[in-house]
């Protein structure tokens, strides 16, 4: 079962490449059509759907982090905590890039299909930038054997106070979130 959610959440982190695929290629919905909308707010309420089933995936696939392998992680086992967000940064530019250079409808599942693929098989990092707006920020956390995961965290984290994890759940080896505000 875990597979399998990890598969599905491998999906809707790379879902907002399909919408910026659409928003480059001003694909609409038609119904907006029937309302007699101006083009431009069409194109608006087409994005901000698109955006809006992202973003509802996204908090959908949170639900069943609650399910997930619970650990826990005290001060005394953490060497080094450093925020992970510059990291990531070239991820939305790869998201930007792709979505933008794409041309057709097969090239877009094709793209998409094999980044899920490779994702999900790579094992590593898992990262959904729309957890952005549902207020989870990433952090690099090191423990004492020298392993170094990703934990989502909804905390603010300040390398100047002593932070305890005491409901991480397990994404896979390198992902945990945890569950604690």
């Amino acid at each position: 079962m875990l597979c399998l959610y990890r598969f599905i959440y491998t999906l809707v982190s790379l879902s907002l490449l399909a919408t910026i695929y659409m928003v480059n290629n001003k694909t609409t919905i038609k119904i907006w059509e029937s309302y007699d909308f101006p083009t431009w707010a069409s194109q608006v309420c087409s994005y901000l759907l698109y955006l809006g089933i992202c973003l509802l995936a996204t908090w959908a696939m949170t639900l069943g982090y609650k399910y997930l392998g619970k650990i826990e992680m005290h001060f005394d086992t953490v060497t080094n905590i450093e925020a992970a967000d510059m990291t990531f940064i070239p991820v939305y530019f790869a998201y930007v890039f792709v979505g933008v250079s794409i041309q057709s409808w097969a090239s877009l599942l094709f793209c998409y299909a094999l980044l899920a693929i490779i994702c999900f098989f790579a094992q590593t990092y898992l990262f959904n930038p729309l957890s952005y707006l549902l207020g989870y920020r990433y952090y690099f956390v090191t423990n004492t054997l020298g392993k170094k995961l990703l934990v989502m965290s909804r905390k603010n984290i300040t390398l100047d106070k002593r932070v305890d994890f005491n409901d991480l759940r397990r994404l896979n080896s390198f992902t945990y979130i945890d569950m604690e505000k």
